[in-house]
């Protein structure tokens, strides 16, 4: 299976992770050096959790100021140049990247904006961004600093707390001119699901769930 499905799976677990809790210009990146054409009708507007953003253009130059976003614009390939960085861990390399999509990253010559979640606005205009996504909610949130991020390009905030990452999935799709490679990853992960499931062989029914509750209530 293509390798975006892993990355987009694993893109889950880091929005998920941040939900609870200074770079060099990188050389030009856009839809055909990831291999696909964004769609649609230009401009478009786009209504999200801190405002209502035009959009002239379909996006070659994409700053994500979240890490919780960032794997998944990686698995619709979306012309990503940069990304802010999660402050580092066993989950991420040593760049503050989650591992899970850090490779494919790299591969892509995404450059690090900034490190710890510490938003720096003089980084992000460097790189020039054409699009600016990022997280309304968690611990990598933005909205603080949304006019700023606008003055430098459209800015697009996004709750992924209220939706499904199907939804979130779908909503990036729309913004970037990426919908069908949206749809892709959706359907792959289905055909996925579907086939892992039609390996696992159930129990003699009826079975009963057992739930044990350990020392101080783990389960």
């Amino acid at each position: 299976m293509a390798r975006r499905l892993p990355t987009f799976i694993a893109a889950m677990g880091a929005i998920l992770l941040l939900a609870g809790c200074s770079g060099t210009p990188a050389t030009t990146t856009d839809d055909t050096t990831a291999g696909n054409t964004a769609s649609g009708d230009w401009p478009r507007t786009i209504d999200h959790a801190a405002g209502s953003t035009t959009i002239d253009e379909a996006p070659l130059r994409i700053v994500s100021t979240s890490p919780s976003l960032t794997g998944s614009l990686l698995a619709i390939d979306a012309p990503l140049v940069a990304a802010g960085a999660a402050t580092v861990t066993p989950l991420t390399d040593d760049k503050g990247f989650f591992t899970q999509w850090a490779d494919v990253a790299d591969e892509r010559g995404v450059e690090v904006a900034y490190a710890n979640l510490t938003l720096d606005i003089d980084a992000i205009d460097q790189f020039e961004p054409d699009l600016i996504i990022g997280s309304a909610n968690g611990g990598d949130a933005t909205s603080d600093a949304y006019d700023q991020l606008s003055e430098i390009a459209p800015t697009v905030l996004l709750d992924y707390s209220s939706v499904t990452w199907q939804e979130l999935t779908t909503e990036l799709g729309e913004i970037t001119g990426l919908e069908s490679n949206a749809s892709e990853r959706l359907a792959e992960y289905d055909s996925w699901v579907a086939g892992e499931a039609a390996k696992l062989t159930l129990p003699e029914q009826p079975a009963t769930a057992l739930v044990y509750m350990g020392a101080e209530g783990a389960w």
